[in-house]
């Protein structure tokens, strides 16, 4: 307001062009910076770019790629209106994104040791892709033996 009550009384000929557009509202966030502050300052982060905080250092951390939030971006265009996107849609980008470029790999997160009993004792070395698409990405050696892990989630003693 300020600002259009000063181009109406300077004495120029010609009067810039101002736009305002809406920011950026993701649900389940706190984008307010003065907010955001507070958490910091206080250490209930561990700073700007701790994993929990809705900033772009954060969101690399996170393993957010630059191409998927630019994805996102353009997707959602800009708009006056004041509106709030969902936070499922960046991270359906982001899911998109890696599923193309994200090499696999695995890992068992509550590991029960299983032996097969019918199996012999040597080990075998099996190829597997790193992207079950993408040959170029490469291959890893995985041993395979006898002796394998499950989660314990996994693992039932009675079947119903």
């Amino acid at each position: 307001i300020l600002y259009n009550w000063i181009l109406k009384n300077l004495t120029i000929s010609f009067n810039p062009c101002q736009y305002e557009f809406s920011k950026l509202n993701l649900t389940f966030s706190i984008l307010s910076k003065k907010k955001l502050n507070f958490l910091v300052n206080n250490k209930i982060v561990n700073g700007w770019n701790d994993p929990r905080m809705p900033t772009l250092s954060a969101y690399k951390k996170k393993g957010y790629t630059a191409k998927s939030i630019l994805s996102f971006c353009k997707n959602i265009g800009i708009s006056k209106k004041e509106n709030i996107i969902d936070i499922m849609m960046l991270e359906s980008y982001v899911r998109n994104d890696l599923n193309i470029n994200a090499l696999r790999v695995m890992g068992v997160l509550n590991p029960l040791t299983i032996i097969i009993k019918n199996m012999g004792i040597q080990t075998e070395m099996i190829l597997i892709q790193l992207h079950p698409k993408k040959k170029k990405l490469g291959f890893r050696i995985v041993p395979f033996s006898r002796k394998i892990y499950i989660d314990k989630y996994d693992f039932k003693e009675k079947f119903d």
